[in-house]
């Protein structure tokens, strides 16, 4: 992404309608805003808004409806603006959060979210699914439906060849043997990245490297450098050994991309295991063409002692409660009701009718696909549901996993030790730990909050700016060529390239556009020609996004836009002008500066240039033009919130 890596900014969106963040202004219809659009639905009339704030790949529409479904007097909005990283610095929480990563914002949850710790539909969880969603002594989160990995089987091989599931390491490795002797793969690893690597070296080591009160404290003190791999993974490393000496897995297995032993598994049968998720039947479907057989999946076996069956698991979200609402008792207390529903195995059936096969962490919840799930539903029911574990201190993917992953394949090619091994990841956490203060660069300066809205304002002015055109437009409230971040107030900083600090507290404003699809001249600015005619067909252009952007809409600079979020698609832009106010005529041509693809190619007369530079270095340049940056508030976008005419 060229430069756009070093470029971090200081940003982040949620309208928190608590009446403690309430919308700018006064507006008059239920849901509106003066300088945001968060929805393009009205709100009924005596329904209490609640918003969700919340992160890419959660099923928004399962949750909405499961809760307004329940409750009549709710409605929910959605907002997934912005990285989840910004929000401990700004507090932007909405009513309800949700967030897949929550690792760093335990530290200062006591100011943000509520203590739950002393609800009662606590006590509707599996326990060891509490670990990760406290602090302190204290509970913040409660974990949503889970994706769970663990070793899904070819149940037609086994009952052909008369294959009994194991309970025991020891039983499974005889098991291996058995298949490998039939000269097909037992289990087909896919070793080629760090996660799937991490997967099964945790899951088949748990019991002896991470489980229980003194692994846990060595993980934490490894996490700050007080501890060593060297010491204490060597007898979890004896049943890598054991798999390695049996073939079970193998050298060529570092080059088996997942899609490779997807098919063995699926479609061509020439593996009998391999390491997945709960979609495995989804999956066969998929991949199967026609020739799928049914499956079903057994847990991590990591020791030959009792409860010693794992099951890696991955919560789709963790909720929590902001605690502002302490201000606002009624929504308070609406918002428990919400929690308390969601935290029953009714609500979490509920969430599952609509299509999840995801794992509930609720005792005695029906499971989805029962049959699939009938050999790990005891491991489900004793708790032994685990996540990964971390070895930073950020409980991010960090350098010491990838030193494991590269050393682990060695060590697999037979040109590397344990002890070796070991050792390559303890100096990785070394220079991970005592690595200096990483530079970091001011290139501007925010002295006003900024609504999404008012950013994508701020870059289509950029972008006609840089291409000395008529107009500049650019999509508001979508990472799909365009913007979905706030500016808040602050320095604009640079950072250099795997900084953890960028990956810890800092979102790239450009990511919508570098990472943006396009064509084969890139993602990059470009200068139009459109008619006046086509513009206007532009602006009103449904983006459909997907229940994640469920308000996606064109923002400008050089126009005048009067603009109606509750009229019906394709009608919301109300009126155009030029900036000065004239008429924009329908067959004249005009200059346009947009990132590419951000329009419909059909709407281009000619393309006049591309502009080589990546978003970050257009923006930087911008901000060093500017100084401190401030909203435009010339009406160059007005919000009719009344039009239609409401009821």
């Amino acid at each position: 992404m060229k430069q756009f890596l070093k470029l971090s900014i200081m940003i982040s969106i949620i309208i928190c309608i608590t009446g403690c963040g309430a919308s700018p202004g006064k507006p008059s219809v239920p849901g509106s805003f003066e300088n945001e659009i968060l929805t393009f639905e009205p709100i009924e009339d005596g329904k209490t808004l609640l918003v969700i704030r919340g992160t890419d790949n959660v099923n928004v529409d399962a949750l909405r409806t499961v809760i307004e479904n329940k409750f009549e007097n709710v409605t929910i909005r959605f907002n997934n603006n912005t990285s989840e990283y910004f929000d401990t610095k700004y507090g932007d929480y909405g009513d309800i959060y949700l967030g897949r990563d929550i690792s760093f914002l335990l530290e200062d949850a006591d100011n943000n979210f509520l203590d739950l710790s002393s609800e009662l539909y606590v006590q509707n969880y599996y326990l060891s699914a509490l670990y990760d969603c406290q602090y302190n002594g204290k509970l913040y989160f409660l974990p949503g439906p889970s994706d769970i990995q663990g070793i899904v089987y070819d149940k037609q091989l086994f009952e052909e060849n008369g294959w009994q599931t194991p309970s025991t390491f020891d039983e499974f490795v005889e098991l291996c043997v058995a298949i490998e002797n039939t000269g097909i793969r037992s289990l087909q690893s896919s070793l080629y990245y760090n996660g799937s690597t991490k997967q099964l070296f945790s899951g088949f080591s748990y019991a002896k490297a991470f489980a229980g009160v003194n692994n846990a404290q060595w993980l934490s003190d490894y996490a700050v450098g007080k501890s060593t791999m060297s010491g204490h993974m060597e007898d979890a490393m004896d049943n890598i050994e054991v798999l390695k000496n049996n073939g079970i897995i193998r050298a060529e297995d570092t080059q088996i991309m997942p899609l490779d032993r997807t098919y063995m598994l699926y479609r061509d049968h020439t593996c009998a295991m391999i390491i997945e998720n709960q979609n495995a039947p989804l999956y066969a479907k998929d991949y199967g063409d026609g020739q799928e057989h049914e499956l079903g999946m057994m847990p991590f076996y990591s020791d030959n002692q009792k409860d010693s069956d794992y099951l890696l698991t991955t919560p789709q979200y963790y909720m929590a409660i902001n605690k502002q609402l302490e201000q606002h008792p009624e929504k308070l207390e609406l918002v428990q009701n919400i929690f308390s529903y969601l935290s029953t195995p009714e609500g979490q059936e509920a969430l599952n009718s609509h299509g999840s096969q995801a794992v509930s962490f609720v005792k005695g919840t029906d499971f989805a696909n029962h049959e699939f799930l009938q050999d790990v539903i005891p491991t489900i029911e004793k708790g032994n549901l685990v996540t990964l574990p971390y070895y930073n201190s950020e409980k991010t993917v960090s350098s010491i996993d990838v030193a494991f992953t590269k050393n682990f394949q060695e060590y697999l090619a037979g040109t590397k030790t344990i002890a070796e091994l070991l050792s390559a990841c303890d100096a990785a956490r070394d220079a991970e730990i005592i690595s200096p203060e990483k530079p970091i660069t001011k290139v501007g300066y925010v002295k006003e909050e900024f609504t999404v809205l008012q950013a994508s304002e701020y870059i289509a002015d950029v972008f006609r700016r840089k291409a000395d055109a008529e107009i500049g437009l650019c999509r508001s409230n979508t990472r799909r060529c365009g913007n979905k971040s706030k500016l808040y107030p602050g320095d604009i900083i640079v950072c250099p390239e795997n900084s953890s600090y960028v990956k810890s507290n800092l979102y790239h404003l450009g990511r919508g556009f570098e990472e943006s699809p396009s064509d084969e001249n890139g993602a990059v600015l470009m200068l139009a020609r459109m008619t006046g005619a086509n513009i206007i067909k532009a602006l009103n252009e449904e983006y459909n996004m997907g229940p994640l952007y469920p308000a996606t809409y064109m923002v400008s600079s050089g126009l005048k836009i009067e603009f109606a979020p509750f009229a019906d698609a394709g009608q919301r832009v109300l009126s155009v002008t030029m900036a000065d106010g004239s008429d924009i005529i329908a067959d004249k041509e005009y200059t346009v500066a947009m990132w590419n693809n951000t329009v419909d190619s059909a709407l281009i007369t000619s393309v006049e240039a591309y502009y080589a530079e990546s978003f970050s270095d257009i923006m930087t340049e911008a901000f060093a033009q500017d100084e401190e940056l401030i909203p435009f508030k010339d009406g160059r976008f007005t919000l009719n919130w009344e039009y239609p005419v409401q009821p």
